[in-house]
């Protein structure tokens, strides 16, 4: 009898988890990576199960730019290097907050396979992926002229996704320069609508050694000279998005500390054709890897399979007794 009933209360337990997230599809949008057209043959409409990832965007930027002389501003402790670079003569970042010095947004061109074959496009998914990064704070300097190299902390990083179809749809619009930006630090009318799918949080240990610059500290790094443009870089973690789990795969390892991250971001940014009051405009990707995830639904279905195994041993141990 007491066999009986613990075979009674599994089923019970596996129907709950049945009904609570097998079959209660959700209708928030997600990306699919599904090979496009331009793929080899055998490829096209098959499903990508993971591996290397390069999303290609187009982004503007905002930045805070130093009225000071050559020299060597800030420390390599971010947060005394910051009230430090706060106190220097500046043009700060353009809407910014809270002392911020860099933040913009950008929309996704496609993302690509590790051997450049689209598994994700707008034309092709019928999407729009979209992105906000912000919190960046500057805390040591070094100006050369009208160079100036920075290392930052803190820069944020958010993915979001909408359907073409969907009836509350917002097309981007980078034009709008710091005016879209609303109503907090994160958010930026026609980025920040939809589903977030990723969340991404810069990470220290990457991009210099100790006594370089702003050394280990140093989570975001750049060089800019007005009228011309500059480069930057940073390794990021995931922290969060409905797809979290497909993109947290530490494939990234420090070669300082051994720390790991999962994305690799560099950018080459221009002063050209840049609207409203950009800073700068780049065009560069962002290295990652997929991992192939199964969505509720599946895990519904092996709930469901796992219950009919369930109620047929039940059935074949109550003949027995």
């Amino acid at each position: 009898m007491k066999n009986m009933i613990k075979w009674q209360h599994a089923g019970v337990a596996l129907a709950a988890l049945v009904a609570s997230i097998g079959f209660s599809p959700s209708a928030k949008a997600q990306l699919n990576f599904v090979y496009e057209a331009g793929s080899p043959a055998g490829l096209v409409g098959t499903q990508y199960t993971g591996g290397a990832i390069t999303i290609k965007y187009s982004n503007f930027d905002m930045g805070s730019v130093y009225g000071v002389s050559s020299g060597t501003y800030g420390t390599s402790t971010p947060a005394t290097g910051i009230t430090a670079l706060n106190g220097l003569p500046q043009a700060g970042a353009t809407g910014s907050f809270g002392g911020e010095d860099s933040w913009g947004i950008a929309v996704v061109a496609s993302i690509e396979d590790g051997s450049g074959n689209t598994i994700w496009s707008p034309a092709g998914k019928g999407q729009q992926l979209t992105v906000m990064f912000y919190g960046a704070q500057d805390f040591n300097l070094v100006q050369n002229g009208l160079s100036q190299e920075i290392s930052s902390v803190g820069l944020h990083i958010d993915l979001y996704v909408q359907n073409f179809s969907d009836p509350a749809f917002t097309a981007y619009d980078g034009t709008l320069g710091s005016a879209g930006r609303q109503p907090g630090p994160s958010s930026y009318t026609n980025v920040t609508d939809g589903t977030k799918v990723l969340s991404l949080l810069s990470t220290a240990g990457f991009l210099y050694g100790a006594g370089d610059h702003g050394g280990l500290a140093t989570e975001f790094a750049s060089r800019f000279q007005p009228g011309v443009g500059g480069l930057g870089s940073s390794y990021l973690n995931v922290t969060g998005g409905s797809m979290a789990t497909n993109f947290d795969t530490n494939g990234i390892t420090s070669l300082f500390t051994g720390a790991k991250a999962d994305f690799y971001a560099e950018f080459t940014t221009a002063t050209s054709n840049v609207p409203s009051d950009w800073l700068v405009r780049s065009h560069d990707p962002v290295s990652g890897a997929f991992i192939a995830v199964p969505e509720p639904s599946t895990y519904g279905v092996m709930a469901a399979g796992a219950l009919v195994g369930i109620v047929a041993l039940r059935r074949r141990f109550q003949k027995k007794a």
